[in-house]
């Protein structure tokens, strides 16, 4: 009697998970997933942070969009920086975070660069008093969930200096 419980709850166990198998396979035979959708980045703004002999601290204020209808954790986000055309600061996001679903989520990345790399978006806002700097901002950004990958991402644009 005992035996038959057993092979009862098995095959019990095993209808189970097939079952929950088959929730996740299309009628083509592959595995299907959620479509993720590209979050998008933006740069909202950049502050400067302490200054040493040859090096510059910025703050990259980034904002990431989330157009899916679940919340994403993003595991690692870098990107590189040009303002005024040239290359001025690398970053890497140094905490995961979770941007909720249909919304979005705004954070600070505390960069390094030299004095050299910035000294072109100074000399454009110190000669021409300008209020903007062009800038281009590309990276990846990685969910951290089953099937969802690595993202790359790019934005071009203007931003006003304070």
């Amino acid at each position: 009697m005992k035996k038959w419980l057993y092979v009862g709850f098995s095959n019990l166990l095993l209808l189970v998970f097939l079952t929950s198998c088959s929730s996740i396979i299309d009628g083509s035979g592959s595995m299907s997933q959620p479509e993720i959708k590209k979050p998008t980045i933006d740069l909202v703004g950049i502050k400067l942070g302490k200054i040493s002999f040859l090096k510059q601290k910025l703050v990259v204020r980034l904002k990431i969009k989330n157009p899916n209808e679940i919340d994403i954790p993003v595991a690692s986000l870098n990107f590189s920086l040009d303002l005024e055309k040239m290359e001025t600061a690398t970053g890497l996001l140094s905490e995961k975070i979770v941007v909720p679903a249909s919304g979005e989520k705004e954070f600070d990345v505390i960069v390094d660069t030299s004095i050299f790399k910035i000294s072109r978006p100074v000399a454009k806002f110190l000669k021409h008093r300008s209020k903007t700097l062009d800038y281009q901002i590309s990276g990846k950004v990685s969910i951290d969930m089953l099937f969802a990958g690595t993202f790359d991402f790019a934005q071009k644009g203007t931003i006003s200096v304070d």
